[in-house]
């Protein structure tokens, strides 16, 4: 076990290795790639738009680096009819032809003489004159639609670019090896089509429009947990006895559970925990050793013995609900977050019945996913990924249930052989995979015109989404005829406003005012003829982009909507772009960004049977401004999963002080059954097994004002239900009295105080700044015990559940259940004097530091470092402890909450309170 265990360990890591170093290779291509791009902007003549002649220098680098990646498999001026031995240095080569036979920059320059041909008249034509032929070479017709004439080149005609500007850019180009497969990357030189997707999204995407570039983790996560749990809903309406509680589905998951736990759930599971950790399992007394790091053969990266032990546990209890064949639904599998992909994989592979294959591959086959606002494509390429593993197992499964009837057929005399319409339905589909370049081929062509539908603002976005849709297809092609026959990717992305437009026929009917031209046989004409009414009412709104969904994807929309809706939308206040567009009848008007616009017209978009999966900012689910979104989605799914991630030490956007939250749905006549997470702190070394180790909980029945809470442990949820027997803390505020000091932006630490903390700026001289906030009680001894109750781990813990774990808010303060009124007098003394205690210990400890600003000259002021107290803060959660009737296990969690991060040398706490200097209102 301990042999199998280390090797899968290994894998794990090779894999994640393998991952960031495409990740720096990318990076260190892009950083070189802004340079560059920069200097060819300066080359574009004849667009004197500043934004156009961006835009324009962005299709021309998307155009050539198309060409680069085809041209590097031998697409290009091929010998040999059918082959792929075409020139791999084409535009380079053909670049110093044109200049040998006309002379650099001599009446018609590259640009004009060769590169306008070659897009408009060679990639995106079949038919070519023979003069043509000459200048180009033996090309194929490239179906894509990136090299017809664009808008910018009919816009402006006397466009031109000097040589020098590709002279500079090829040379760029060549220092760098252009692949079109899958494969690892051998060394720093080597690119994939991944690139595209990384430059839009990291520069262009995120400047203007608030959207990041999405890691791989991040989509397949959302993706698989949700194209997976629609299929098998899909697939049992077909055939409802394979998914019984004892149907063959589940039965997997009892024969081997631990083939679809994570590696990295297991990890260390199996060796034997060192005497002085294991007795910390039976008396909590004894857990002085669980709060340092683990040994590598324990441990994930940066693990302490605490988080080793919970994991542990987790597996086990996990491990012993497959085993006892209590995980018999979809979303359990979402719910103990287990290899879903692994698990439908095995259900396809081990079909026994043909109806039961046929019911996947349809599912599959059939199943819309939606990107509302795709970018260039993130989420999309992860459902390609997922959806391409699906197919593969269904036709690998069809040709074996064909093989083996084949063989039983053989060894039949022939008067008993009988026909099998069913596995009829097999042939034909293998017979038509026979007549494309491969399965692959087959089936990559089948998601991309099928499957995928992606809708951008941007038409840049749908551009550059659309062009590496196509480099996947032709990665695929074997031969020169291969991509000949290409099919048109263009239909199922779309440019277009996704928050302005009619999402449904109702919408559709209230803009026309009912009228309908009266012609047209069919509802599906009507409603294309209808298109042209309100067209011309909105022809003042053009530059809102409208998107008609009902129109623009009827058949999807007719038959009720998407069934898998995915995606990273903006993060742009609408204070922001509401003079480019006007939303209007939007629920979540009030919530007042685009993210929340954007998960209404998603849900609008959706039917009873979809699945639903975004990543959001994380207030989203915890603050009174979002309450109609929340409010939206509870009652618009059955069942919700919210997991939430913090932005320090590490973060899901690089670069990006974005703290995060991903949910995925099943929607339905709410209100939902809620899951929740922890607040994920992790080191980026930590990265690899972010998502696999994931942990929910029910938390339904744990309600708060506007808030979901963060929690993922029995401990939470039971240190919750004594806490709300108590009356919360509100009741007991006054507007006079002794005043207690708080700081409303926190990290790591809730730092209350008796004492107005020093303040002093050179322009209005000693003040309390603009950070520190105050709360009156009538009696002093009150007073301190909520000073020092508000420095407890307990209201930590509170806060962070609770808030949006950047601002202390008067919400969380009022709202806690302290029950100051049925506090034992004696217990007041006591956290009285603890509190006195930590003051002076916060004095001890601070350091008066100094900074300078333009607007009010010298600052200086005390900062505070709560850590060194802890041992204080620790007695006064052994008071509150007593107070609400925790165990001894709720004690220990309390006090070592989020322990690692809190006390860690590498916590940032340091510097805190300089860092909200800049936002003072001083």
């Amino acid at each position: 076990m301990a042999t199998s265990t280390s090797v899968h360990t290994a894998v794990m890591v090779e894999r994640a290795a393998r991952v960031l170093d495409v990740e720096r290779v990318t990076r260190r291509f892009y950083d070189r790639f802004k340079l560059e791009r920069d200097a060819f902007l300066k080359f574009i003549q004849g667009i004197p738009s500043k934004e156009d002649r961006e835009w324009y220098a962005s299709l021309m680098l998307n155009r050539l680096m198309c060409i680069y990646f085809i041209q590097r498999k031998g697409f290009l001026d091929t010998k040999t009819p059918g082959a792929l031995d075409g020139d791999p240095h084409y535009l380079s080569n053909r670049l110093k032809w044109v200049q040998q036979q006309c002379g650099e920059d001599q009446f018609h320059s590259f640009y004009r003489y060769f590169l306008l041909p070659l897009f408009h008249d060679g990639l995106s034509k079949r038919e070519r004159s023979p003069e043509l032929e000459v200048l180009l070479g033996n090309i194929p017709y490239l179906n894509g639609g990136l090299f017809d004439i664009h808008t910018l080149e009919r816009s402006y005609p006397d466009l031109n670019i000097p040589d020098e500007a590709f002279e500079k850019l090829f040379s760029f180009f060549d220092d760098y090896d252009w692949r079109l497969d899958d494969r690892p990357l051998r060394n720093e030189k080597d690119i994939n089509p991944d690139v595209l997707g990384y430059i839009f999204e990291k520069d262009i995407n995120q400047k203007q429009m608030g959207a990041y570039y999405t890691k791989e983790d991040i989509t397949r996560y959302i993706s698989k947990n949700t194209i997976i749990p629609y299929i098998f809903d899909a697939a049992q309406q077909q055939c409802p006895v394979a998914f019984n509680s004892d149907g063959p589905a589940w039965s997997l998951l009892r024969a081997d559970p631990d083939r679809y736990i994570y590696e990295a759930v297991k990890k260390g599971s199996d060796l034997p925990l060192p005497p002085k950790i294991e007795a910390g399992l039976h008396d909590v007394a004894q857990r002085d050793e669980w709060n340092r790091t683990a040994p590598e053969e324990y441990a994930l990266p940066s693990e302490i013995w605490r988080e080793v032990v919970a994991r542990h546990n987790r597996y086990q209890e996990v491990r012993a609900k497959l085993a006892a064949g209590e995980i018999t639904s979809i979303n359990d599998l979402v719910t103990y977050n287990l290899d879903i992909v692994a698990f439908a994989g095995d259900a396809i592979s081990n079909c026994g019945e043909s109806d039961l294959l046929r019911a996947f591959y349809e599912s599959i086959r059939s199943v819309t996913v939606l990107d509302p606002t795709c970018g260039s494509g993130a989420f999309l390429f992860a459902a390609l990924n997922i959806l391409e593993r699906l197919y593969e197992a269904c036709l690998e499964r069809m040709q074996q249930m064909i093989d083996e009837r084949d063989l039983l057929d053989a060894a039949l005399l022939a008067n008993k052989r009988q026909q099998h319409p069913r596995l009829d339905y097999f042939r034909a589909i293998l017979r038509e995979i026979a007549s494309h370049p491969s399965r692959t081929y087959f089936i990559y062509k089948s998601i991309i015109i099928n499957n995928l539908y992606g809708v951008d603002i941007m038409e840049e976005a749908t551009e550059i989404c659309k062009l590496r849709l196509f480099l996947k297809l032709v990665s695929q092609a074997s031969q020169f005829n291969d991509i000949e026959s290409l099919p048109g990717i263009g239909f199922n992305i779309r440019a277009g406003n996704t928050l302005v437009g009619f999402a449904s026929e109702e919408e559709t009917k209230r803009a026309i005012e009912g009228k309908t031209t009266g012609k047209g046989s069919t509802r599906e004409e009507r409603a294309f003829q209808n298109q042209v009414i309100f067209d011309d009412r909105l022809e003042q709104k053009a530059q809102d982009q409208p998107f008609h969904w009902w129109v623009e994807f009827y058949g999807i929309m007719k038959r009720g909507g998407f069934d898998v809706i995915i995606g990273n939308p903006p993060y742009v206040e609408y204070g922001k772009v509401r003079g480019l567009y006007t939303i209007q009848q939007y629920m979540t008007a009030s919530c007042g960004n685009l993210y929340a616009y954007t998960v209404e017209r998603s849900l609008k978009l959706q039917h009873r049977h979809s699945r639903f999966g975004m990543i959001v900012p994380h207030s989203a689910f915890c603050t009174d401004r979002m309450e109609p979104l929340m409010d939206l989605c509870i009652h618009s799914c059955v069942s919700m999963w919210i997991s939430t991630y913090c932005i320090r030490p590490a973060k899901l956007f690089a670069g990006v002080d974005q703290r995060l939250a991903i949910f995925v749905s099943e929607p339905g006549a709410g209100p939902a059954v809620l899951y929740s997470t922890q607040y994920h702190r992790w080191q980026e070394e930590a990265r690899p097994a972010l998502f696999t180790t994931l942990e929910y909980k029910d938390v339904t029945g744990v309600a708060f004002h506007n808030s979901i809470p963060k929690i993922h442990t029995a401990s939470e949820k039971n240190i919750w239900k004594k806490l709300t027997t108590f009356r919360e803390l509100l009741s007991q505020l006054s507007d006079t009295g002794t005043p207690v000091f708080f700081h409303n932006a926190p990290r790591y630490w809730i730092r209350a105080m008796t004492f107005a903390p020093y303040f002093w700026n050179e322009r209005d001289g000693e003040q309390i700044s603009s950070h520190v906030k105050s709360l009156l009680l009538s009696e002093k001894i009150d007073s301190d015990v909520v000073a020092g109750v508000m420095n407890s781990s307990l209201f930590y813990w509170w806060f962070i559940v609770l808030s949006n774990c950047r601002d202390l808010t008067m919400r969380e303060i009022e709202h806690f259940p302290l029950g100051l009124d049925s506090m034992r007098e004696c217990d007041k003394q006591v956290l009285a004097s603890i509190c006195q205690r930590l003051m002076d210990d916060y004095r001890r400890h601070a350091v008066r530091k100094e900074a300078q600003y333009k607007a009010t000259g010298r600052v200086i002021y005390d900062e505070f470092y709560p850590r060194h107290s802890k041992p204080i803060i620790d007695e006064i959660d052994r008071v509150l402890a007593q107070h609400y009737g925790f165990t001894g296990e709720e004690l220990d969690f309390i006090i070592n909450y989020d322990i690692k991060y809190r006390m860690g040398q590498n916590q940032d706490d340091e510097g805190e309170e300089q860092a909200g200097l800049s936002n003072l209102r001083i």
